[in-house]
């Protein structure tokens, strides 16, 4: 049988209704119906609340965002046609906030700052009025960033509309190949756990389930539980760091939150009552920041055992992933240049527009790869994969 990891991007989820990074983008540029809460999260609603604590929050935001977002055109130049996204800009408010809070030197960043403060100090001023010693341009860059996460959040988090497409591909997969089985995926939704769901497929996730509505996180279910391991390398809308209420923080862990779970009466088997200690979940959003965030105690133990799976494994297939993670493509790259018997399978509608949109560690070596026949293209959706496709892509001939 074949040895495969199977990885997923966020292209893997468009068609079961999960919103595009398009879609979110032009949400988070336009600020339509988004308030921010007493507990300093962002929501979106038709009507906006009569009393908003904060009224300027918002607008001020999105012009911050714009303002970033036209620095992110000059960079990559308007000919080129290059959208950013909004990873894009969370990956440079969060360098704002950073640099002005030195919470990670980068001297670099300086000018950057130094226009920003001569842009937006006298509308933090006029701001700040309303609520003194508020407002400066570190909180606007990092209340930036939560904005951006909580809208993402918020339009990620939807139960999928269906998931019948991935039904062809995850049997063909669990059944023509070995039994360690693994699938990788880069979403924050929780599509592909659905998806199992449905096909009453088991699978390891890293977590221990305590009851009907929470888990707890136990990497070492990673390396010894269920055949099937799927690994959720940024994160994931439905995991938050949880403590016992009342109690300090040296006992905390990472739980796995159910959708339809109330999060004020969370409570461990044994009565003990828990609190979540971050109003935002667990993942992982940006650009190049993210990398930083890998060698978090979770994020490390998801990481090792991805590339570990990799390097027992001689053929990955990846769908609905864009190659635009510097970390992911680095270890992509080492373990596919690491044997001549090595085999990545890509199931895209336009290869080449993916080529031409990957970063330069994978599209600088596409076409060596083709010719070694290490690279096999598949030109279809994943709702147009054909039976014969899966033939080939789980049972190569070589």
């Amino acid at each position: 049988m074949a040895r495969v990891t199977l990885l997923l991007g966020s292209g893997a989820s468009l068609s079961a209704g999960m919103a595009s990074t398009e879609e979110i983008t032009q949400l988070v540029l336009s600020g339509q119906g988004v308030w921010r809460h007493t507990d300093e999260r962002y929501y979106i609603s038709e009507t906006l609340p009569g009393y908003l604590p904060h009224p300027e929050n918002v607008p001020l935001i999105v012009t911050f965002l714009s303002s970033l977002r036209e620095i992110a055109v000059e960079y990559y130049g308007r000919p080129s046609g290059y959208q950013p996204s909004y990873e894009d800009l969370f990956y440079l408010a969060r360098q704002v906030a950073d640099c002005e809070t030195q919470e990670y030197d980068n001297p670099a960043v300086l000018p950057l700052c130094q226009r920003l403060h001569f842009e937006y100090d006298k509308t933090l001023r006029a701001a700040d009025a309303l609520e003194p010693s508020y407002w400066d341009l570190a909180r606007l860059a990092d209340e930036a960033c939560n904005y951006i996460a909580d809208l993402a959040s918020h339009r990620l988090t939807v139960p999928p509309t269906t998931t019948e497409y991935l039904t062809p591909l995850l049997n063909a997969f669990c059944e023509r190949t070995c039994n360690k089985l693994v699938i990788a995926t880069l979403n924050h939704d929780t599509v592909i756990e659905t998806a199992l769901q449905v096909i009453r497929v088991r699978y390891d996730d890293g977590f221990v389930d305590l009851d009907r509505t929470i888990a707890r996180w136990e990497p070492v279910q990673l390396a010894t539980g269920a055949s099937l391991r799927l690994f959720k390398l940024h994160g994931s809308v439905d995991r938050h760091w949880v403590g016992r209420r009342g109690r300090g923080t040296e006992n905390d862990f990472v739980a796995r939150i159910a959708r339809e779970a109330d999060y004020r009466k969370l409570r461990l088997p044994d009565a003990t009552e828990l609190m979540v200690h971050s109003n935002r979940p667990l993942f992982l959003i940006g650009t190049h920041n993210k990398i930083l965030r890998y060698s978090d105690e979770v994020f490390l133990s998801l990481f090792y055992r991805f590339s570990e799976a990799l390097r027992d494994n001689t053929t990955l297939v990846v769908c609905g992933y864009g190659f635009r993670d510097k970390g992911i493509n680095k270890v992509v790259v080492e373990w596919l240049q690491s044997g001549a018997d090595r085999r990545l399978v890509i199931i895209h509608p336009e290869p080449e527009r993916l080529r031409l949109r990957a970063r330069g560690a994978i599209a600088l070596r596409w076409d060596s790869w083709l010719e070694r026949n290490q690279l096999e293209l598949f030109s279809r959706t994943l709702e147009g994969v054909t039976r014969s496709d899966l033939e080939d892509i789980f049972t190569p001939s070589r």
